[in-house]
């Protein structure tokens, strides 16, 4: 005979056939776990062995930070002379936090790798504006279809609707504050936001990270493991053939170490439209799609796309100090005693014994 299931309410089946299918559930729930690896269990367990090469297994997967990992979706670290094979391996990210983390890491080659974040935790939201304040300071934005319905977004850039560039002479667009104006409908308030700013031009609103650390991938060396004797020893790494879609901050950045960075064939652009046949995408990171700060040599970048960004699109910079306090520098000769306070949380960097300092003080 043919069997007909149908759901009425909450007893969904007879007894003797729920049973039949909670055990089905059971299975399909198992088999589902057991086809999802433990990527972090795979990456530490290649650095525990010193293997040389280490392969994802190829399909689209969802990860979930492990509780260890402080909010990262997969840590590297501590690795040397690896190679990281995740070609045909797209990431989505569950939570809006940092997708990869290389911390601590030397002649590293991450190969492959394509990641984006799931609709409702993407780091940006974007609509069309159709109210533009008489009074310069909010503009309502109607949220396009499949788009994050957030309030807490704080940043907000335009765009033209033709050509899909971002529009000049912009004030800077930090410290938007976003209420609801109707339902669908942002109002995002910054003084002097509506200079040079259209009904019809689209907006993108966005933020770093909500659930962890921010920015999508992140090449590092913390303070804590930063000694100037020890920061030689971590660099030289390589990302080849990554896709980033998204970022909850920066794209990509490398901070401390010796540096030397190889970006090749990296590719940092909007991801496809959030439901099919939607609006396509405006902003690819929600700040620089690349920053590279505090090493001692630069990067090297070949055949890579970076655009679409909220704020630069690469940037190489160094850190800076807060002067708290200095000593006398009127006396020529003399050693000068002075306080710093660094800009960064304590592991963006710092100052090391034996690190040199300019004397072109004024």
């Amino acid at each position: 005979t043919q069997s007909t299931w149908e759901f009425h309410g909450p007893a969904l089946f007879p007894w003797h056939r729920s049973r039949v299918m909670m055990v089905l559930v059971v299975l399909i729930v198992l088999a589902v776990a057991a086809a999802q690896p433990d990527f972090q269990d795979l990456l530490d367990a290649a650095i525990a062995s010193r293997a040389a090469v280490v392969r994802l297994p190829p399909g689209t997967w969802a990860l979930t930070p492990p509780s260890r990992n402080g909010g990262v979706h997969l840590v590297l670290s501590g690795a040397r002379d690896l190679l990281v094979d995740a070609r045909g391996a797209p990431f989505v990210c569950p939570q809006m936090t940092r997708a990869a983390w290389m911390r601590h890491c030397a002649h590293v080659t991450r190969w492959g790798g394509t990641f984006d974040w799931a609709p409702a935790v993407l780091p940006c939201t974007q609509g069309v504006v159709q109210l533009v304040a008489p009074n310069a300071s909010f503009v309502d934005v109607r949220l396009q279809a499949g788009y994050p319905d957030s309030i807490d977004y704080d940043r907000i850039w335009f765009w033209d609707a033709d050509t899909r560039q971002s529009l000049d002479f912009v004030s800077f667009p930090w410290g938007a504050k976003s209420t609801w104006a109707a339902p669908g409908v942002l109002r995002s308030s910054l003084p002097g936001v509506r200079a040079h700013i259209s009904v019809g031009n689209i907006a993108t609103i966005s933020t770093g990270s909500q659930d962890g650390p921010c920015h999508a991938f992140v090449i590092d060396i913390t303070a804590r493991a930063g000694a100037a004797n020890l920061s030689s020893l971590f660099g030289n790494n390589t990302i080849r053939d990554l896709v980033l879609l998204a970022g909850p901050g920066m794209g990509i950045i490398e901070s401390g170490g010796y540096g030397n960075l190889t970006l090749d064939n990296v590719t940092i652009t909007p991801g496809p439209p959030l439901v099919p046949g939607g609006a396509p995408r405006y902003l690819s990171t929600s700040w620089d799609c690349t920053q590279v700060k505090t090493v001692t040599v630069g990067p090297r970048v070949s055949s890579s796309t970076m655009r679409s960004c909220g704020d630069d699109t690469f940037s190489v910079q160094s850190d800076d100090f807060v002067i708290a306090r200095m000593g006398d520098v009127s006396r020529p000769g003399v050693p000068v005693s002075m306080a710093l306070i660094s800009r960064g949380g304590p592991d963006d960097g710092g100052l090391f014994v034996g690190d040199v300092m300019s004397t072109g003080l004024n």
